[in-house]
């Protein structure tokens, strides 16, 4: 190993060591010298496109989260058939790093809100206000999965918007990701908080001009008030 080449691994360890436990650090040490990969950049791209991994609250559904990781990667990285456990504890880990960065973002709701999201917290260590937003911000960008009839296409470039009201059908996605074992485990009957979580991120993190938040608090007063007591 040249001089430059210690430097690079030295560099790398003391980058990951600052986030993962000694198990993920070997791990992730071991598959960059044998196959010159950084599998930490690789697995949290994957996080990004694949955000469901936030909701993921027991071993079942993080064993099937790996399993669709190794299936679509395998072709490209045959090296990891054999590395469930270590992907998993790596997703693991990585969600609680993400997680403890936001830790200030649990309590801004409303108290009945601000309950659930504790309780799940206590219950899960599911944090659902950076779950719900990093699904959003997935979303967002993923025109494949928007209605044709609420994609706004502009003549004269190749960009694409995503465009909504309050009685659009599959607002947001909320039937397909509530439909998801690790979500509706979590918001089992508690439906309307998961919608009111993605309005709320969409309108102050993302576009605020689909949706006017004071008029459907308004209606939400009419419809569910316990959401904003």
């Amino acid at each position: 190993m040249t001089v430059l080449e210690r430097e690079k691994l030295s560099n790398f360890e003391k980058s990951i060591s600052k986030i993962y436990s000694e198990p993920v650090v070997i791990w992730l040490r071991d598959v960059y010298l044998k196959y010159n990969k950084k599998m930490n950049i690789m697995l949290s791209k994957y996080t990004t496109k694949n955000p469901i991994v936030f909701f993921i609250s027991d071993d079942l559904d993080m064993n099937q989260y790996v399993s669709s990781f190794i299936k679509n990667s395998i072709k490209k990285m045959p090296y990891i058939y054999d590395m469930n456990q270590e992907i998993g504890q790596f997703f693991r880990e990585f969600c609680k790093y993400k997680v403890s960065e936001d830790s200030d973002s649990k309590d801004f709701h409303s108290q009945y809100i601000n309950d659930f999201s504790k309780k799940i917290w206590d219950k899960y260590s599911v944090n659902i206000n950076i779950a719900v937003s990093r699904y959003l911000y997935n979303y967002c960008e993923d025109e494949k999965v928007w209605p044709d009839k609420y994609k706004i296409r502009h003549s004269n470039s190749n960009f694409v918007e995503y465009r909504f009201s309050l009685d659009t059908v599959n607002l947001l996605g909320i039937n397909d990701l509530f439909s998801t074992p690790p979500v509706k485990k979590i918001f089992k009957g508690n439906k309307e908080i998961l919608e009111y979580l993605l309005i709320y991120y969409w309108v102050h993190e993302i576009d605020d001009e689909d949706v006017n938040w004071e008029a459907y608090l308004s209606k939400l007063r009419i419809s569910n008030s316990n959401l904003l007591d």
